[in-house]
């Protein structure tokens, strides 16, 4: 067991949970294993922080376009699209590139996957994604464009 694995089992078993504010609160301690994985220069941490709330603020905006597959309504969808080693492009420019397209759905690819292995051993995430009708429906709207 690495040093992080022990520190935060110890941290776990006092608290009962792991809360990121318990464990910065440990990794204050110059003497903590935690201590080196923290930036603590505050300059450097607030601009990344800051980064953090401007692709929040990214991914906020929406575009409203007509549902596929039910024309009297409408669907919303995320105006910047983030394109795999590069930034957030409009999702007009993405769909009319084919190049970055293909980008975009091999991360979709590579979500998908990761989703996948961090969940394929609960049966009720199979069940989710058979069985939800929103699932099937949105694959299906996807399919149809």
């Amino acid at each position: 067991m690495t040093a992080i694995e022990e520190e935060l089992l110890k941290l776990h078993d006092e608290k009962g949970a792991l809360v990121a504010d318990d464990v910065l609160e440990r990794a204050t301690s110059l003497t903590n294993p935690l201590h080196a994985y923290f930036e603590w220069d505050d300059t450097v941490a607030g601009h990344e922080y800051r980064l953090v709330q401007a692709r929040q603020l990214i991914r906020r905006v929406r575009i409203e376009v007509p549902a596929k597959r039910h024309p009297d309504r409408t669907e919303h969808l995320r105006a910047y699209v983030k394109v795999p080693g590069a930034s957030w492009r409009h999702i007009d420019d993405v769909a009319n590139d084919p190049v970055t397209v293909k980008l975009v759905l091999n991360q979709m690819r590579r979500d998908w996957l990761n989703m996948k292995k961090k969940y394929e051993d609960y049966a009720e995430f199979w069940g989710m994604v058979i069985e939800d009708p929103d699932v099937n429906d949105r694959a299906a709207a996807v399919t149809d464009r």
